[in-house]
């Protein structure tokens, strides 16, 4: 009976020790930035949308500025073609 006191004794310090460091053992300085906006840049005579190479060119100096992630809509869901930034409607059943 002693031996299992101790034991739930130990396991409950255990839990307490790392529920109080769990905070930081996975906190991060990340930073994300929203990298999508409706009016996004199309070459219409050519019926390419550049946005991808815009984000792409930009990556070194977003990366220096101290963003570590970038929110962008996946590509997929775009159904207006190359002026969809992705968050189009493309199951109208879903609104």
């Amino acid at each position: 009976m002693k031996y299992k006191n101790i034991l739930r004794m130990l396991f409950t310090l255990i839990l307490l020790f790392l529920s109080s460091n769990l905070n930081k053992l996975f906190s991060q300085n990340d930073v994300m930035m929203q990298a999508f906006y409706w009016n996004l840049p199309v070459d219409t005579t050519n019926k390419n949308g550049t946005w991808w190479d815009t984000l792409s060119a930009k990556a070194s100096a977003l990366s220096t500025a101290g963003f570590t992630g970038l929110w962008v809509p996946p590509p997929s869901k775009g159904n207006w073609g190359i002026s969809d930034m992705g968050y189009g409607c493309s199951i109208i059943t879903t609104l």
